[in-house]
């Protein structure tokens, strides 16, 4: 015979089990496992599912430090000057704030099934806002796509001629194959299934925070002869009096 469970003791497992079941009743609604409640991806009923590390934080990390980044901000301020470039970063940046907390009080709402920013705009607006906005965001992705491959030809172009190698011109046609490649391996991974997608986008975050953390120490470098010959002197207190 065991010892009798005490009032105390019956009422937390009462509210264990009550918790447990709830959290099952969670999972059948969603469709989630218990790793993707804990921010890893899972698979249910044959369907990867992403948490908010993989679906949500590498994916953002990836758009912000992007070819905007890395190649047009630097060409925005040369263009419009320091004051405008801010105005223009803070006005982006109030656009995308109201955005991201309209989504998450569409997705805090219910349950985001398959079609993502698609099926929340429909389900919130109507099909006919959700059909004519998917339309347009389906065309800016397009348009992103051949703007971060453009970026990368040009970079890696760049990289070539600075060590006076090319593929066969050094310009337009370089950039035209090492685009047409480019396009063709980024069709193959999304052709293979979104779990190998988001693997690629771990490798390119990796690639990423390696060239950040590059920036930082090539800052701290000091200029060669080249280089400050066009003006780049680094860190000198002097240049700063």
């Amino acid at each position: 015979m065991g010892s009798p469970v005490r009032p105390n003791e019956e009422h937390v497992l009462r509210g264990r089990r009550f918790s447990n079941l709830l959290r099952y009743e969670m999972i059948l609604e969603t469709g989630t496992s218990l790793s993707n409640l804990n921010g890893k991806a899972g698979d249910v009923d044959g369907q990867v599912k992403f948490g908010w590390i993989q679906g949500v934080l590498v994916r953002c990390l990836l758009n912000i430090w992007g070819v905007m980044l890395f190649l047009r901000l630097s060409w925005v301020v040369a263009q419009a000057g320091v004051g405008e470039a801010i105005l223009l970063i803070l006005t982006t940046t109030v656009v995308t704030s109201i955005t991201s907390l309209s989504m998450s009080a569409i997705s805090t709402n219910g349950v985001i099934k398959g079609g993502g920013t698609y099926y929340m705009i429909s389900r919130s607006l109507g099909p006919e806002f959700g059909g004519s906005i998917g339309l347009i965001f389906a065309l800016a992705n397009a348009v992103a796509c051949a703007m971060y491959v453009v970026g990368f030809c040009e970079s890696l172009n760049a990289l070539l001629t600075a060590h006076s190698l090319a593929i066969i011109d050094g310009g337009v046609q370089d950039v035209r194959i090492v685009g047409a490649i480019t396009i063709v391996v980024l069709t193959i991974i999304v052709v293979v299934g979104m779990e190998w997608e988001a693997k690629a986008q771990f490798v390119l975050l990796i690639i990423l925070l390696v060239a950040i953390i590059d920036f930082f120490i090539g800052s701290f470098v000091g200029p060669n002869e080249e280089a400050a010959a066009k003006g780049f002197v680094g860190y000198n207190c002097k240049s700063n009096r």
